[in-house]
């Protein structure tokens, strides 16, 4: 009876294990999404093609972090690895793709057909 009652009376404490995920793959994810939208703006994606650059180094570093000590939020960081493939891949098409249009001729993109030149 008196073990009893020393563990009725003893406080709760709660358990030290991680309450969410990594907070390193919460940023991974939100620098890889805040890059998905800003990647496809003509000439503004190279700020996108940066941020993918940052949440693939952050997502990939939380990825280490999760399997180094044993945290929560891999499926996180390999969800922002992939948001951030995907924004560098866009950021690159988009800004290339501004690159030849601005880089070429008007009479090439019908410009000078518009005009009536």
């Amino acid at each position: 009876m008196g073990a009893m009652s020393d563990a009725a009376h003893r406080p709760h404490r709660p358990s030290r294990g991680p309450a969410g995920p990594n907070p390193m793959a919460t940023a991974a994810m939100v620098v890889a999404v805040l890059s998905l939208l800003i990647a496809w703006l003509p000439l503004i994606g190279v700020l996108g093609i940066l941020g993918a650059i940052t949440a693939v180094v952050l997502g990939v570093l939380a990825l280490r972090r999760v399997r180094a000590r044993g945290l929560r939020g891999r499926g996180l960081a390999w969800g922002a690895l992939a948001v951030a493939v995907l924004a560098l891949l866009l950021g690159l098409s988009s800004t290339i793709a501004a690159f030849i249009v601005l880089n070429a001729p008007d009479e090439a993109l019908g410009v000078a057909v518009v005009l009536g030149l």
